[in-house]
């Protein structure tokens, strides 16, 4: 089963960060559906390979992953394909 495409995560480094849908319980124990976001941060990262900073948007996990990475284009050059299915990846 392909899971499906969120098409705002094209447009940035999301690393696999999707919509997550669930419920939420009231004190009576309603159940009632929504989803929750991942959590997205505009940031201008810097590319010693372009010499310049490129602005994107990115999740706090791939910050997190540039960082253990050691820069922006290690990340970009060594992170699984799966992690960077995105058009800007």
């Amino acid at each position: 089963a392909e899971k499906r495409v969120f098409l705002r995560a094209q447009r940035g480094l999301y690393h696999g960060r999707m919509r997550r849908s669930g419920f939420t319980y009231s004190f009576s124990h309603r159940r009632t559906r929504r989803t929750w976001l991942p959590n997205v941060q505009s940031k201008q990262l810097h590319s010693a390979l372009l010499g310049e900073c490129v602005r994107t948007r990115v999740t706090a996990k791939a910050l997190r992953c540039i960082d253990k990475a050691g820069s922006f284009d290690n990340y970009l050059l060594y992170t699984k394909p799966k992690h960077l299915h995105s058009e800007f990846g």
